[in-house]
């Protein structure tokens, strides 16, 4: 059986499931707050408060005829067009997909937000996903904007809290083909930690969706087929160095996390290696990195790293070690790193680098 059938007949099991559920649970009456009002006002086809719900009158009055004049069953029968409403939702999360037809992209998206923040200073990240029918997510691109960079990079300005402001997220250049029945996600966070230090104000920040002004984004489509690809010569062959041996690659390594749920601290460590051989010797690289976050003090980031490189030559053995400490608070980041050279084990010098540097709207 076709996926399409198979799509459409699961989304009528889930709305056949999810109204009779609502429909078995119905209010009989009235409830609280604004539902009296609307039931009154659909069942005498009047307006309700602003911005008024014509259609909701409209079918309500509709659903409530089915009352037959028992004034007492009114609610009930509106109640029930909510409840019906309620069912064919599911229907539409469980039934929509792509399309009829693949759907191809090259260039860069724009995720196009209405967005506002109750702190000075917000980033966002969006990242654009293709979602499979069995539920596998594939990312295909993203990016980010600092919301104090909106209108230019070299002069941040601090933003309005509570104003809505006209966000364009440039996403990295890309290529795909969203298969048909596929979903097209688009992911919108505030931060993109551990690869970005957070912004140092606790805040909420919302989207307005839907109308022609609406968060959304926009796709650079393309033919699925173009013009043919010319023709290559086949690579030429080259010569294979067998004195030559490399292990390991240090990207992307492996990631740990740490939860603290009663302090509600996040840790995430990192650490990668590779491995050489060559005419002259060894060479072992070796790089770990941790990252600090406090979800109610998100200006007190911290980041700590330490990489070692060693090469193991003829007759002696050097060692270079670096040692990485960045911190932040409200105003500053404060950077600190140490470089040392070792020569079989014994220091044969170090040095320190030590800054204070402004957040800068960053």
């Amino acid at each position: 059986m076709q996926y399409k059938k198979i799509n459409n007949l699961l989304g009528w099991l889930c709305f056949g499931i999810a109204s009779i559920t609502y429909i078995l649970t119905l209010e009989p009456s009235v409830s609280f707050w604004d539902c009296g009002e609307f039931i009154s006002c659909a069942y005498r086809l009047q307006v309700a408060h602003q911005p008024g719900y014509p259609l909701f009158a409209m079918l309500g009055k509709a659903f409530s005829l089915l009352s037959f004049g028992n004034n007492a069953k009114v609610p009930y029968f509106t109640n029930m067009m909510a409840a019906l409403a309620s069912g064919a939702g599911r229907l539409r999360s469980a039934g929509a997909s792509r399309g009829a037809d693949d759907l191809a992209i090259l260039g860069r998206p724009h995720a196009l937000l209405r967005a506002s923040a109750t702190a000075p200073l917000a980033d966002w990240f969006g990242r654009l996903s293709d979602v499979a029918p069995d539920g596998t997510v594939t990312q295909i691109t993203g990016a980010g904007i600092n919301g104090a960079q909106r209108e230019s990079m070299s002069e941040p300005r601090d933003l309005e809290p509570g104003k809505v402001y006209s966000l364009d997220i440039e996403m990295h250049l890309t290529s795909w083909v969203f298969p048909k029945g596929h979903r097209i996600r688009l992911a919108i966070s505030n931060a993109l930690w551990p690869m970005i230090l957070p912004t140092p104000y606790s805040m909420t920040t919302s989207l307005e969706l839907g109308g022609s002004e609406g968060s959304r984004i926009v796709l650079p489509v393309v033919p699925e087929h173009g013009i043919a690809p010319p023709a290559f010569s086949p690579p030429e062959p080259s010569e294979e160095r067998k004195d030559l041996k490399s292990e390991g690659f240090p990207w992307p390594g492996e990631w740990t996390v740490e939860r603290d749920e009663a302090r509600h601290k996040t840790t995430v460590h990192w650490k990668g290696q590779e491995s050489g051989e060559y005419p002259w010797g060894k060479e072992n690289d070796y790089e770990n990195l941790t990252y600090d976050a406090d979800d109610a003090h998100p200006e007190t980031g911290s980041v700590r790293g330490e990489a070692e490189t060693v090469f193991t030559l003829k007759g002696r053995t050097l060692t270079w070690r670096g040692h990485l400490l960045v911190t932040t608070d409200q105003k500053n980041f404060y950077y600190k790193y140490t470089r040392e050279l070792l020569r079989d084990g014994a220091m044969i010098k170090s040095k320190s680098w030590q800054e204070t540097i402004a957040r800068d709207h960053q």
